[in-house]
């Protein structure tokens, strides 16, 4: 079979499919948002690693970036929450000191308060359109609401609502004081 410019254009970019692939799950191992212009930029960075001359290089396009996320079922996917801050170690260290100081106590008399918050103003960061839009500054307006419960679950306290003000009237005083 005579070779030709297509062929050897398969075969170097196997190499360098390959390469961009352990990098991509390099990344994600360590935590590393990426996107697809910088996977796009890291593959010409391997092609010239690699010692491609930029008559064998294609241009890698999104076409091409989305053949390659199909072909490694990879996807674009949103990140949340901060699971992703502390190792399982330092999860578990916290579970063991948790036990230890609430060894004395019963399990209805030990309770957990967690926050969460609503950002009921902020747009999608994400948007389908035929052109390009340009970001906005997003709105950090928001509710956010305690919620508390002891560890058998025996009672849920109402939740709590928290808004945010410059000067709280429940902290009037304090202001009079520092001022």
């Amino acid at each position: 079979m005579p070779r030709t410019v297509k062929t050897d254009r398969i075969v170097a970019l196997s190499a360098v499919e390959q390469r961009l692939l352990e990098w991509v799950l390099r990344c994600e191992d360590l935590g590393v948002c990426i996107t697809g212009e910088l996977i796009r930029k890291q593959a010409g960075v391997l092609c010239d690693e690699l010692g491609f001359a930029s008559a064998r290089r294609i241009s890698f396009s999104k076409g091409w970036l989305h053949k390659f996320q199909k072909k490694y079922s990879l996807n674009s996917k949103v990140q949340h929450g901060e699971a992703g801050s502390v190792t399982p170690a330092q999860v578990e260290d916290g579970r063991q000191a948790m036990q230890k100081v609430t060894r004395g106590f019963e399990v209805a008399n030990t309770y957990n308060m967690d926050e969460t918050s609503f950002f009921y103003c902020m747009a999608p960061h994400r948007s389908i359109t035929r052109h390009r839009q340009p970001g906005t500054k997003k709105s950090k307006k928001r509710i956010t609401i305690a919620l508390t419960t002891n560890a058998d679950g025996s009672d849920v306290v109402d939740p709590l609502f928290i808004g945010s003000a410059a000067r709280p009237r429940a902290l009037h005083h304090k202001y009079l004081r520092s001022a």
